[in-house]
């Protein structure tokens, strides 16, 4: 393609023009329709997306707001596409949570995670998530394997899941095997510094033997 555009500015500097679109004319003419016609085809690919996202979105902030938010988002979750339905599955998880509906919340959960059609990503989140609802349930076997399979050192989740580890041995009376989750994080250079300092602060407070209620 750059030699055929450095033979047009050639031909044109050399007067040349006619004789170089009777040679090429036809190739260029369907060279530039394609162009044309991709790039409208593709303007208009992303303004659909974008019209589509901004729907999205107001459907979401509409349904925060609904006098019945639990119900709007549960029919937001089933009915958007992958962003804003994922993200209304979440917030729905944590509305029901926050009502006392812990096993609704739990199978919400699980349903995305067991989503094969999504990200590792996503799925690694709920499993966050999951972490924590049953952290906040006092189910703490079960807060530890939720984040079995997070605790790798290449895993982008890893200090939500030792943080998860420690506070869940902590509230079990395993203060020492608790404060080796901690140390992960706390010696751990790549930790965000809120990690590092909760952790450094938890250690603190097992070494003066405090114990944790949740």
């Amino acid at each position: 393609m750059n030699d055929l555009v450095d033979e047009v500015e050639e031909a044109l500097r050399h007067d040349r023009a006619v004789q170089f679109f009777k040679r090429h004319g036809r190739m260029i003419g369907a060279g530039v329709l394609a162009i044309i016609v991709g790039t409208a085809g593709n303007s208009f690919y992303q303004y659909q997306q974008k019209q589509a996202h901004e729907a999205a979105t107001a459907r979401y902030i509409q349904a925060l707001k609904s006098t019945d938010s639990l119900q709007a988002l549960q029919e937001l979750s089933k009915t958007s596409g992958a962003g804003t339905g994922l993200l209304a599955k979440f917030q729905y998880a944590a509305a029901l949570a926050a009502k006392g509906q812990v096993g609704d919340a739990r199978t919400v959960l699980q349903s995305i995670i067991a989503d094969s059609a999504l990200t590792s990503a996503d799925q690694d989140f709920a499993r966050v998530r999951m972490a924590m609802l049953e952290l906040d349930d006092q189910k703490y076997d079960a807060a530890l394997a939720a984040i079995t399979s997070l605790k790798s050192t290449t895993n982008p989740m890893r200090y939500f899941a030792w943080e998860v580890e420690g506070l869940a041995n902590w509230a079990k009376g395993e203060a020492k095997l608790a404060r080796t989750s901690f140390e992960l994080i706390a010696n751990d250079a790549a930790a965000p510094n809120n990690f590092r300092q909760r952790a450094q602060a938890f250690m603190g407070m097992i070494d003066g033997g405090s114990t944790l209620k949740l």
